[in-house]
Formats: structure tokens, sequence, C-alpha cells
């Protein structure tokens, strides 16, 4: 129970630490039993949720039919956003691994007062990057995680490898790759 409730302990000191518009905003935390709660900021929507309406809305159920241009700048957008947040994180001091980059762990909120719409959630992963650092392996959603996961000595370039396996999925443009689980 003790290394689970340091890892809980991990991800909100994470959140309390990372105040941006970039990441979901930090509220509290507490343990009750043997649970641990971490309350952040109401968002409305994950990127899945929104990827799976776009293709409704834009009649698009079949992956063939290309997008036509509204979907297209929607889709940028929300591409454009969501590096920005993991440029966020990558450019801590020390640089934040956070190593469950996956669309449900991008969420949505719809009024952002001119700030970002996406937000970078889910730190139960993170972990802090040096270039001499050897990590943990097997860590985060295995249909994003990167193939140097599996061997340990990673660094940021995990979660852009993420983001690829997210940018096929949001534009479908359908890679092929050898590391095709």
């Amino acid at each position: 129970m003790d290394k689970w409730l340091d890892k809980c302990k991990l991800e909100s000191n994470y959140l309390l630490s990372l105040k941006s518009e970039f990441v979901v905003n930090y509220m509290d935390s507490w343990l009750e039993v043997d649970t641990y709660y971490i309350q952040t900021e109401l968002c409305d929507y994950t990127l899945r949720g929104i990827m799976n309406a776009k293709r409704e809305v834009f009649d698009r159920q079949n992956k063939s039919k290309p997008m036509n241009i509204i979907e297209m700048f929607i889709s940028i957008e929300l591409l454009v956003e969501m590096l920005d947040c993991i440029n966020y994180i990558h450019r801590q001091t020390p640089s934040i691994i956070h190593r469950d980059i996956k669309p449900e762990n991008f969420l949505i909120k719809l009024v952002a007062n001119g700030g970002h719409f996406v937000k970078l959630a889910d730190f139960g992963s993170a972990i802090d990057h040096s270039s001499d650092s050897c990590h943990s392996l097997n860590v985060g959603t295995t249909m994003y995680s990167a193939p140097e996961i599996l061997v340990g000595h990673y660094n940021t370039s995990a979660d852009i490898y993420s983001m690829a396996i997210i940018v096929d999925e949001l534009f479908d443009i359908m890679i092929v790759s050898e590391y095709a689980i």
C-alpha cells in the first residue's frame, strides 16, 4: 500500500507543480480508507470522445472517406494544442516524461477563456528525466507505448511516439509500423 500511496502522492505533486493552461488544474487530494482521490478542474470531454463525435458529425464512420476542410481545421487545431501540452512538460527542468499519452488523457474544456481548450491529465505514470536515466519497463498503455519502453532506456521521445499514434487516429492516416501490436 505504501508504494501505491507514494505513486498517488507523486501524481498530485506533478499536478500541483504544473500550474499551466496546458495541464488540468489541480484542486485537492485526499485519502479515504484505501482510496486516494485527486480532484481537478471539470473538463467537458476527452480527446477520444471528440474524435468519435467528429467522425459522426462529419459523417465519416467509414474511414476511407476523406476529411472536408472544416474537419481538417478542427483536427489541426486539436493537434497544435496537444503538442503545446507535450512541449510544456518536456521543457520543465528536469523534463517530465508522461509515459501514458493517449486520447483519454487529453481533456477538452469548452470554456477556455482565451486560453487552451486541450489539457493534459493523468500523471500517474509520469517521471522526471535526466540524460543518464534508466526508467522502468512496460509503463503506460501498450497500444500507445514506444518500443524503447520495453528496454527501459528512453527519453521524452517516447511521448512523441505516442503522439504519432494519436495523429494516425485523429487524421485516419493509417501509419504502418514494424512495431505495430
